[in-house]
């Protein structure tokens, strides 16, 4: 039996996400937090599905954004991964298509501090992760979905205009 409180994969739905502060960073901005077992930081995030069916809906999930296991050219894998997502969030924020690279999409894509991210609202497909240890599978952000995904243009328009 398939668990009734999981989003079925493949679902797109307009996520808010929060960052919960972990203590970890540098300077005066601590919203990440230190992994126990590798040498990595890490941002916790929540997701909360803010329209649709799944209002509500939260999902659990770490963006390691610097150390980790290394691939063969010696870069941090899971770095670039949450690096690469975090990219993305702000494409879907911000409208920008992942293929421009004009100084108004570079710009688009800065940001002053991690807090940035706080409270913002993006389009994400949301996959399932298969639990392990005698845990529950969970849902997870498959991906996140840019302006050039088609149903980006739905998720993100005000509840006025879909149709």
């Amino acid at each position: 039996m398939k668990d009734s409180y999981l989003i079925p994969a493949n679902t797109v739905c307009r996520c808010q996400m929060m960052i919960r502060s972990g203590g970890a960073g540098w300077g005066e901005d601590y919203w990440l937090a230190k992994a126990k077992t590798i040498e990595a930081l890490y941002m916790k995030a929540e997701f909360t599905v803010v329209a649709g069916p799944y209002t509500g809906r939260k999902i659990h999930q770490n963006i390691i954004l610097s150390g980790g296991k290394l691939d063969t050219a010696g870069r941090p894998i899971a770095a670039n991964v949450g690096r690469s997502t975090l990219r993305a969030i702000l494409e879907s924020v911000r409208g920008v298509d992942p293929d421009d690279n004009s100084p108004e999409a570079v710009t688009a894509r800065l940001i002053s501090s991690w807090g940035d991210f706080n409270g913002l609202e993006f389009a994400a497909e949301v996959g399932i992760e298969e639990g392990k240890d005698n845990y529950q599978d969970k849902n997870k952000l498959q991906r996140i979905v840019t302006p050039d995904h088609q149903a980006y243009r739905s998720t993100m328009a005000p509840a006025q205009e879909v149709h």
